[in-house]
C-alpha cells in the first residue's frame, strides 16, 4: 500500500465522535455526507499532512476496523483506557511509536486471556489529510 485516497463512510451511530479521523467504517471511492476523506498508508513517519496513526484492519474494498474507535473510544471494557489521554485532536495516536506501544500492549492483553479483537491481524496505519 503506497498512497491511497479513500472516503471512510461512518454509520449514523458513529457520527457522534466527529473528531475521529481513523479508519473505522466502510470504504467508498465517492463522497457522501457521512464520509471522511483520508489517505491511508503504512509508513511509520509523519509528514505535514499526517493526522495521526490508527491501529486496526484496513480493507480498501470493504469494511475497516479501528482498534482506537472500538476499544478505546467506544468500549465498556477499560483495559485500554490509559491510551485515551495519548490521542491527539483527531482521536488518533500522534506518532508511530505510541501506536506501536498500544499494539504491543494489545497483544500482551490477549496473551493474558483478555477478549480483545483481531490481535493477530492488526496493523498500524498512517492517516494523512487530503491536500487538494
Amino acid at each position: 500500500m503506497d498512497r491511497n485516497d479513500f472516503f471512510i463512510v461512518r454509520s449514523p451511530l458513529s457520527l457522534n465522535i466527529g473528531q475521529f479521523k481513523g479508519i473505522d467504517g466502510f470504504v467508498s471511492h465517492t463522497w457522501s455526507e457521512t464520509a471522511t476523506r483520508i489517505i491511508v498508508d503504512e509508513k511509520n513517519y509523519c509528514v505535514e499532512s499526517t493526522l495521526g496513526f490508527d491501529v486496526g484492519v484496513f480493507d480498501e474494498n470493504g469494511y475497516c476496523y479501528s482498534s482506537i474507535y472500538q476499544e478505546i473510544l467506544n468500549s465498556n471494557v477499560n483495559i485500554f483506557q490509559q491510551f485515551y489521554n495519548q490521542l491527539n485532536e483527531n482521536l488518533l495516536f500522534p506518532d508511530y511509536y505510541t501506536a506501536l506501544a498500544f499494539l504491543q500492549y494489545h497483544k500482551a492483553k490477549e496473551e493474558e486471556g483478555f477478549d480483545v479483537e483481531w490481535t493477530k491481524i492488526l496493523r498500524i496505519y498512517r492517516i494523512n489529510n487530503v491536500l487538494d
